[in-house]
Order: C-alpha cells, then sequence, then structure tokens
C-alpha cells in the first residue's frame, strides 16, 4: 500500500563544486515529490547572476586592499569577507586583482543560492531570483529556525512564498540598516541599493 506520507526529494544541478560535470549549462533543478507526483521548479541561476553582478558590484565598488565595511567587518574586492577556502578576510591579506575579486564574488554567489533555494516554494523569475540573490549577499541568509531577523524567517520570503510578489518586493525596503558602532543605523548606501533590488524583482523577465 502507498504512503500517503508526501515524499520530499531534492536535486540540485549547476550551483556548486559537487555537481556532476555537464558539458553545457545545466539549470539548477529542484524537484519536489509529492505523494506519486513529482513538481520540479528551475532557478534560473544563470540569467539570475548576470542581473545580480552589476547591482552587487556598483553598491561594493572594487577594493583591491582589504577595509573595513561600514558593519566593521575586513573585507577586498567586490563585498568579499570570507574566501573560498573558508577563511576570514583580515587586515593583513595582501591586495587582490580584479580577476581575483571576480571570482571571489562568484563563488559567494554560488554559495549564497544554495543556502536560498530550500527556503523558496514558488518558482521565481530570473530578475527575482538575481535581486534575492543581490540582498542575501549583502545580508546574508540565516537559519531558519522561526525566529525573525534575517532573512531566512524574513516576512519577505513568507510574502513571496505566499504568492504576494508586490508585497514582497516592498519588504526589500526594509533591510536598509546595518549596526555602526553597535548602533543599528540607516545607511544611504543601503537605501538606494535596496529601490534598485526592489526594481530588479518587480521588473517582468522577458
Amino acid at each position: 500500500m502507498a504512503s500517503n506520507t508526501p515524499r520530499v526529494r531534492f536535486h540540485w544541478y549547476g550551483s556548486t563544486n559537487e555537481d556532476p560535470p555537464v558539458k553545457a549549462y545545466q539549470p539548477p533543478v529542484r524537484s519536489v515529490a509529492v505523494g506519486e507526483g513529482i513538481q520540479f521548479m528551475i532557478f534560473p541561476s544563470a540569467v539570475a547572476f548576470i542581473l545580480a553582478k552589476p547591482i552587487i558590484k556598483h553598491a561594493e565598488s572594487f577594493q583591491p586592499k582589504p577595509y573595513i565595511c561600514p558593519a566593521g567587518k575586513p573585507t577586498i574586492g567586490w563585498g568579499t569577507t570570507y574566501y573560498p577556502d573558508g577563511k576570514a578576510v583580515t587586515m593583513a591579506d595582501p591586495d587582490c586583482t580584479q580577476a581575483q575579486a571576480e571570482n571571489w564574488l562568484t563563488y559567494s554567489m554560488m554559495r549564497v543560492e544554495a543556502q536560498l533555494k530550500p527556503l523558496i516554494l514558488v518558482r521565481p523569475t530570473g530578475h527575482q531570483w538575481a535581486a534575492l540573490i543581490s540582498l542575501a549577499y549583502n545580508i546574508g541568509v540565516g537559519t531558519h529556525d522561526g525566529i525573525q531577523g534575517d532573512l531566512a524567517d524574513s516576512t519577505l520570503l513568507h510574502k513571496l512564498n505566499a504568492g504576494d510578489t508586490q508585497g514582497a518586493a516592498d519588504q526589500f525596503l526594509v533591510w536598509n540598516k546595518a549596526h555602526v558602532s553597535g548602533k543599528l543605523t540607516v545607511l544611504s548606501g543601503l537605501v538606494a541599493r535596496r529601490h534598485n533590488e526592489r526594481s530588479l524583482f518587480l521588473t517582468p523577465d522577458r
């Protein structure tokens, strides 16, 4: 007798270093099996990365030398705070080239995307996915533990998963603060970035 318990299986392709080798780009796919039916969710990573990178680069600006970001973290390149090997950036690190920074940016975007995917219950457009990656690259994803305060348990994702696209878009504007000298402060750079991400989120795919 077939079980009535929903079965959920996740398969990811084209997003991490553990991906199977492919000859050409293959979109990341999450297959969700419920009962005997299977629904496939495709995440438009290639398009999203192309759309998100300009926003990230403009907001972060390229810095070849380590510096302290407004949130107080040692940073280098285009907002890199951790290298692909997991080591945190320090102020004693050597200068980087744009090519190195580009690789670090791409890796960090892939990591952020992998963290976001299990939290998304609807199929995002390329522009929506790009905006979410840009936001998560900046503020992090956090842990889905039912405690609000991070993106994983945010009103933004709740509204997106409920089908409220406009409501989700407006929630981008909430994330405009950072801790400066121990105080949560609205930063003009974050205000501008959130408006750009919201605009991107609402742009339809062509």
